[in-house]
This record gives structure tokens, sequence and C-alpha cells, in this order.
């Protein structure tokens, strides 16, 4: 008998997939509790029609979704993982093919992972279904496969609601029997080509400036440098590919981090993705001489940066280009068509794209500083008087509201359009924007009221910090002044919190949400700011949210250059969390403490009767629910928490979690390298860190990642 292996702890690693199918979907909303909502609608969206008739699964052939079947590859994945993240609400179907063969007939116990709705049969019998999705913590449903000898088709028939960043994410784990199974694919024609690709490209390694293969490279292999671009209108131009077929090494291209490699065999494709750590490296603007620029002249060559790019990529589909039209403004600069790409975004802000609030907040700031006339004027007018300004009001669509930056921006939009517009009338919102107006103020002030006396909840982010960075500036600066006294306060205290934390050449700190940056200190988005305060130090694009910058008159705060240089030990606390932070010239440690006590946390509304679902305090309590919390235990279920940080410098880190996935594909949060799927306990005293995991069965990944 033929075939692979099962894989790590018996999960089946060899699959075919159809889909992801993807269909527009719509649902009036009836609840005001956004999330209450979303989770009915998973409750709906579930059909579990029965599958029938597969017909032939052929790697190329279309499925009974009208997909086309293909073979699945993912370097050392346990998983399916096809997640994406969708900025409107859209149906998902996907199938998962495998073949399980048995020298005689069997049953065995296995285990099916997934967040999506899931229907499993074995040689065209249903034996066993997850019913409907979940957002998170990922599902297990334990089942019985009736195994005849020979081939076994297993068929997964898939169902997922498609709102933000969706787990499409399935798995299959044989609890028994594990070595009287192997695994093959239902295109037997396939798989001896697809055994060769995957044995060719799980060979590679990286050697110097070389990528090294144990055996020729096969007909149809190719590599590219592309990987992402931050600029939409490069992205959109086709990647370069390069000829390796034959070739035993690929020489490298110094100053090119990642090389994709394709292996393409009729309509069998397979691809792997390699990263170059050591051309990961900090990005210096200095002089000839290689001293740094001043202030005000480094502040220019970073809006510089932001106008060159035409519109910051949101993926693969489309772009937000506020910000660097922003920066544009700035310079007089008509070097792109940025009314063609205003429409564009008033398109995206009518549809209520997921994140349309940060073009919202960047539309409003246009406003501020310069002119509109004629059809433009009219178009904005109408855009911004049918927005959806909160979760409450009219409207179905797959917004985040509810997340600490996300809701300051909501409200300081709320609270400037009405105040643009102060005779006009907002349908969805039922207000005048005289009403609206206030209706944001109250907010703003309360999630100020909130941040000055518990602190930040997505602190030290160095994703979301940018982005409330320049949430704040448009209080700062389109407020009355004790509002913006107030707001500049708060900006004062993040910028100071980032500096402190800030190590040699990067930022080194335990993160209240965190993405896979996290590898590189010197790299992380935030690090913008901090180039801006210093210009000695590493500079990234930041997402570009410096053009909100452009058109602020928010001044640095003294004093911040001296927090990243001078030596400290200290701990503080921000939303439920104790910060611990070491460092010195020789290192930096930094921590939060799990559990920290003695400890009387904020108390969670969303638990409490007769609450009142109007104010601020039920949206941070509501944010707990679906964005993880800030209340640090251990064996908590985690989401996108990073919990502690050693470094030397910005290029030289490490960390311990416990992964969410088990590669790196897919829009997954908690991923491979950011976040926690469980908690540790975790302490720190001056220069030591204790961290005990203990991962629960209900987990399916046993194992944590020491990077």
């Amino acid at each position: 008998m033929s075939g692979w292996k099962l894989g790590l702890d018996g999960f089946v690693t060899h699959f075919m997939v159809s889909g992801p199918q993807e269909e527009p979907y719509f649902n009036e909303a009836k609840d005001k509790n956004q999330l209450r909502y979303e989770a009915y609608l998973r409750s709906l969206i579930a059909e579990h029609k029965p599958v029938g008739e597969t017909g032939e699964i052929l790697v190329g052939a279309k499925s009974r979704l009208n997909e086309e079947w293909k073979y699945y590859y993912d370097s050392g994945s346990c998983f399916v993982n096809i997640s994406t993240f969708y900025s409107v609400m859209r149906r998902i179907h996907f199938d998962i093919a495998t073949v399980l063969e048995t020298s005689s007939d069997i049953d065995v116990m296995a285990a099916l992972w997934s967040y999506a709705a899931v229907d499993v049969y074995c040689n065209g019998r249903l034996e066993g279904a997850l019913k409907q999705p979940v957002y998170k913590p990922i599902q297990k449903r334990e089942l019985t496969l009736h195994l005849k000898a020979g081939r076994n088709l297993i068929y997964l028939a898939c169902e997922n609601l498609g709102v933000r960043d969706t787990r499409s994410v399935a798995g299959l784990q044989i609890l028994d029997h594990k070595d009287e199974i192997k695994v093959s694919i239902p295109d037997e024609a396939c798989a001896d080509a697809a055994a060769v690709a995957e044995a060719f490209l799980e060979s590679a390694r990286l050697e110097s400036n070389k990528l090294c293969f144990d055996s020729p490279a096969p007909a149809g292999t190719s590599y590219t440098y592309r990987y992402h671009e931050e600029d939409f209108a490069k992205a959109k131009i086709p990647a370069v590919w390069y000829q390796a077929e034959g070739k035993n090494e690929i020489l490298l291209e110094n100053g090119q981090p990642y090389v994709t490699v394709k292996v393409v065999s009729g309509k069998l494709e397979l691809k792997r993705v390699f990263e170059r750590t050591e051309q990961l490296v900090p990005k210096y603007a200095l002089r000839e001489d290689g001293s740094a620029f001043s202030f005000e002249e480094n502040k220019e060559l970073i809006f510089r940066r932001i106008a060159d790019v035409m519109s910051e990529s949101r993926g693969e589909k489309f772009g937000f280009p506020i910000s660097n039209i922003l920066a544009r403004k700035h310079f007089n600069d008509n070097s792109m068509d940025d009314e063609r790409l205003m429409y564009e975004m008033l398109e995206m802000i009518e549809e209520r794209y997921d994140c349309s609030d940060f073009l919202m907040c960047g539309l409003i700031r246009y406003l501020h500083n310069y002119p509109v006339e004629g059809a433009m004027k009219e178009r904005i007018k109408d855009v911004m008087l049918n927005y959806r300004y909160w979760m409450d009001m009219d409207g179905f669509d797959g917004m985040c509201f509810w997340s600490e930056n996300h809701a300051l921006m909501f409200y300081t939009c709320a609270m400037n359009a009405g105040e643009m517009y102060p005779d006009e009338y907002f349908p969805r919102a039922k207000m005048t924007g005289r009403e609206l107006h206030l209706y944001g103020r109250n907010k703003v002030l309360q999630w100020l009221d909130d941040v000055e006396e518990y602190g930040f909840e997505e602190f030290l982010s160095t994703v979301y910090m940018c982005v409330t960075f320049a949430a704040l500036i448009n209080v700062v600066d389109y407020s009355e002044p004790e509002i913006s006294k107030r707001a500049a306060a708060v900006t004062d205290k993040m910028l100071s919190m980032l500096a402190l934390h800030t190590y040699k050449t990067g930022i080194v700190a335990p993160m209240g949400r965190v993405y896979r940056s996290v590898l590189y200190p010197f790299d992380q988005g935030a690090m913008a700011l901090m180039n801006l305060i210093n210009p000695k130090l590493p500079y990234t694009f930041g997402e570009g949210w410096l053009g909100f910058y452009a058109s602020s008159h928010y001044p640095i705060p003294e004093g911040l250059v001296k927090l990243m240089e001078d030596d400290v030990e200290t701990n503080y606390t921000t939303g439920n969390a104790r910060v611990y932070l070491e460092k010195n010239d020789d290192y930096c440690l930094t921590s939060v403490a799990s559990p920290r006590e003695p400890f009387t946390r904020w108390e969670n509304e969303t638990l409490k009767e007769d609450v009142d679902i109007t104010t601020h305090n039920f949206t941070k309590s509501f944010n707990e629910r679906f964005h993880g919390t800030t209340y640090f235990r251990p064996g908590t279920y985690g989401y996108q928490q990073h919990m502690w940080y050693a470094a030397l410098d910005g290029e030289a880190s490490i960390f311990v979690t416990h992964p969410g996935s088990t590669t790196e594909e897919g829009d997954l949060r908690t991923g491979y390298w950011h976040g926690n799927g469980v908690m540790p306990a975790l302490k720190q005293q001056h220069g030591l860190l204790g961290g005990i995991y203990v991962i629960p069965d209900e987990h399916p990944i046993g194992y944590t990642h020491l990077y």
C-alpha cells in the first residue's frame, strides 16, 4: 500500500480542496448588539445540504460548488487553512477531500477540528458534523470512521460566515490505529506528481545567499521575490517569475528577504515561501556622513515616503488611499489621479467596508484642510449623511466598531461629521447633525474618561497605536479646547509608553494586540512614530498613518528621546494588565504578570443584567468578549496578546508563544508566531522570567514556540 504517513499527533496532512465559493450575504440587522447578531447569523448560515454525488475529484475539475479542485499544500500544516479577511459579509462554502488507505476493515476514532460548520462523509456516509460556525475557540467533535480495506474517500463539506478575519480552517486527527493508515488523495494520477513536487520543496534549505535542494528542480519550477507591496498600484503589477528547472540551487539576490518557489505540473501547482531573516534589516534615513536629519527634515522625508505611495494595500483586492492623498496635499503634489482615488474611496465608505471608519476619519481631516467643490462636494455630503456611525444605527454590514481604536474612530467621526452638517438629517442615525455631534462628543468624552482612568486596552500595540494616534490627533485638532487638551494628554501618554519600551533599535514590549511583526521589533508599524520623534532610529512605513500628521498642530512632547535611552526598571498598569520592564545597556526584559495579584479587575458589563448598552463601558466590555482580554490568567484562551520579550536590541530578541495555527498561511488570530492559543503563568523579577504553559486537550496544538 502506497501513500503518505499521518502527520504530527495523527493529523491527516494531505488534501484536495475546492473553494472557497463566496456569495454576497445580506440579513438586515434586528439586534443592536452586533456581536450577538453575528453569532445569530452564524447559527443561520449553515444549510447542511446532503452532498450527494461528488463527481470525479480531479485536480482542475469542477466540484459540486462549481469551483476547481486543487491539491492543498502548506508545508507542515495539520489543517486546511484558507482563512482570509472579508471587508463585506459573504456566505462561504468550501469542500475538502482526502483518502485513507487501510489493509483491512477497521473502525477508527477521529477528531474533527474546525471553526466552520462541517459535515464529514466517509465513502458517502455521513459520520458526524459540527452544526454551526464559531469565531473562537476552535471546535472539536469526536467521531467514528468506518473504513473498508483499500481506499476510503473522506469528504468534508464546510460552510462559514465571511466577516472580517474569518477562520476557514478544518483538520482531521486520527486517534487510534495510526500505524494501520496511510493517506492519499482522490486524484490518483496526480498523487505521484504531488509527492515529487512536495518532496522537492520540503528538501529546500537556505544556505547563505543560496536556496539549495536535494535534487534538481523538476520541470515547471520557478521562483519570484514578490511577497507584499505597500503600494496597491505596484501590487497589481504581475510578479516576475524566474525559471529554475534542473537547478540544484538558486543564487539569491541581496536585499530580497522573501523568495517563493513554485512547481507546476499540468494543473497541479505547489508553492512554498522562504524568509531570509538576515535580509530583513533596519532601514535608516541618514545623511551621507551618517548623521541624523533634524526633526523637521526627517518629518518631511516621512511625508514624502507616504506621498510617493499611490494607495496603501489592503490585501489583494483594493487599497486605502486617504493617508497618501493627505501627504500629497501637504506637498501640493498632483502627480497621481487623486480625484479618481477619492471617488473609489467614497464607494468603499458608502458600501461600509470594514475599516471604512479609517477612511472617514481621513476624509474629515481632508475637509478641514482643503476645499472641495461641485460634484465631489455633493458626493462627499451624500456619503457622510448616509454613513452608519455606530452599530445600533440602521444598516447591515460587517464593520468592527468595538475595538479600542475603531471605537474612537467612530466616535470622533460622528462628532465631526455632525458638526460639519449641523442642519442636515442623518437617516441611519435618525439624528440631525447637531444631535449627531453631541452624540459623538459624549462618546469621545467617555472614551477619554476610560483611558485616563484605566489606560489602554490595546496597550503598546505596534499596529493599533498608530491607528489610535491618527484618531486622537483628529480629536486634538477638531474639538473644543478642553476636549482637545485631554486628547493631547492621552496622546502624550501613548507616545511616552512606546518611547519607554523603545530599546536601542526597536520597540520591545508586551502588547494588548499584535501581529506577526513581533518577529522584527525594528520593523514594527509604531517605529514610524518613534522615528518621527528620534530621527536616529530605524523608520517604517507604518501603513502611512503619519499622513494624518502632515496637517496636524499636535506638538510632540519633550523628553521622549531620554525615555528611549535611559536605563529603567519599573512596573505599571494599563487596562487590566501589569507590565514589567527592565532595560539597560546589556539587555531588555519585559512582560505582563499572569496572573496579576492582588488585583480587582474592571467589571465586564456584558455579564450584568439590564445594562445600558449605549455606553462606552459596555463597548469596552463587548470588545473584551470578542478581541480577548487584558485580564491575563493562566489557561485562559488568548487572542492577539504578546506576553513577553527579551532582547539585546531591535534585531536580537526572543519570546515564547503557544501558536494558534500550525503554519504561517491564512489570516488567523491567534497566528503561528503572534498571540497565544492559551495563556501561560508568567512572572518577572528583575532579570529573571518564569513561564509555565498547561495546554488543554480541547486545543489541537500541543506545543509551544521559542523564537
